[in-house]
């Protein structure tokens, strides 16, 4: 390869990635963004959205799934993302899903870049989520009344 097609190839590389990082800064704004007003809201409670970034088959009867979610991250509420495993009975295919220890909850931009991409795209079911988490939680009146 002469100097020139390796200089070429090289600029080419960087024009791609330049143009890469910048969706990557818009698409980090953007979850900041949303991250700040949920953290406002002083929440408190944990919602994760039960479509799943990805998923993969470790073996015939066992899966491993990233999600997306509101949670408690390290001391600080966060959007976040989790690994879960689930083992499928072999005999009843009863399915069951478990978190795992390790790595437990990240902070979403702490993730990696085509996880927070994905995640983008799961942001209206994870608010829609939490829309309905306060009425579920919130006491009526009756609680008060005796």
């Amino acid at each position: 390869m002469s100097d020139i097609e390796f200089s070429n190839l090289l600029s080419e590389l960087n024009k791609s990635v330049s143009e890469l990082n910048a969706g990557t800064e818009t698409v980090n704004s953007v979850l900041a963004a949303v991250e700040t007003q949920l953290t406002k809201m002083n929440l408190g409670f944990e919602v994760w959205v039960p479509d799943s970034l990805s998923s993969v088959q470790i073996s015939e009867y066992r899966y491993q799934d990233t999600e997306l979610g509101f949670a408690m991250t390290g001391t600080d509420w966060s959007l976040a993302v989790r690994v879960r495993e689930g083992e499928r009975d072999s005999c009843s295919g009863d399915f069951e899903w478990y978190p795992l220890p390790i790595p437990g909850s990240t902070r979403l931009l702490d993730a990696s870049r085509q996880v927070r991409i994905k995640a983008l795209q799961h942001i209206p079911e994870l608010l829609e989520a939490l829309k309905s988490k306060p009425d579920e939680a919130a006491p009526t009146n009756k609680e008060f009344i005796r």
